[in-house]
């Protein structure tokens, strides 16, 4: 099949099923929607170094899988992180919209250059929390470089995140009625 045929065959495909009388899920009812806290997927940028897109997987407990790709800005290389942490103390003012959590955890390091460079870290994150799911961080974490040299050093980065929920959804990735 050339090109122009397969590219015609796809833009209308949708016309015709929708046509015969299949319903075609409306993308918005479908997209994810903002939290109820601070809890869910979470998806943001962090400056500092490194810099980068954040993303977030926490539970209602709080505990946290955590993942940055970006720039290592001091060694100018492609940087990726990945960590698990837990809450150890949270500040919950009475009548105020804000909260702080404090997090400590475990991961692990690496840049990219000609060759990869691994390392552990111990991030302490102080994450602020609205009465919206919206965070703001602070995260420092000690780095022990392992591979290609033993190294230590410290990354910071300061953030914002967005907490979504996906909808609930039956085997075939459509929203179930009633969950």
């Amino acid at each position: 099949m050339n090109p122009t045929a397969l590219m015609m065959a796809l833009l209308f495909a949708p016309m015709t099923a929708h046509g015969q009388g299949a319903e075609l899920p409306n993308l918005m009812e479908r997209a994810p929607v903002m939290s109820d806290g601070v809890f869910g997927v979470g998806a943001g940028l962090g400056i500092g170094d490194p810099s980068g897109f954040n993303f977030a997987l926490r539970t209602e407990t709080l505990h946290t899988f955590s993942m940055m790709a970006g720039w290592n800005l001091t060694l100018g290389l492609l940087h990726f992180h990945a960590d698990y942490q837990v809450p150890f103390a949270e500040l919950n003012p009475p009548e105020s919209v804000l909260s702080v959590t404090l997090y400590s955890g475990l991961g692990a390091t690496m840049d990219v250059e000609n060759n990869l460079g691994f390392g552990a870290r111990i991030p302490v994150v102080a994450g602020v929390s609205f009465d919206k799911p919206l965070e703001v961080y602070v995260e420092l974490a000690p780095v022990v470089g392992v591979l290609p040299a033993v190294a230590f050093g410290m990354q910071g980065t300061l953030g914002v995140r967005g907490w979504f929920r996906p909808k609930a959804s039956n085997s075939d990735g459509l929203q179930v009625n009633g969950e």
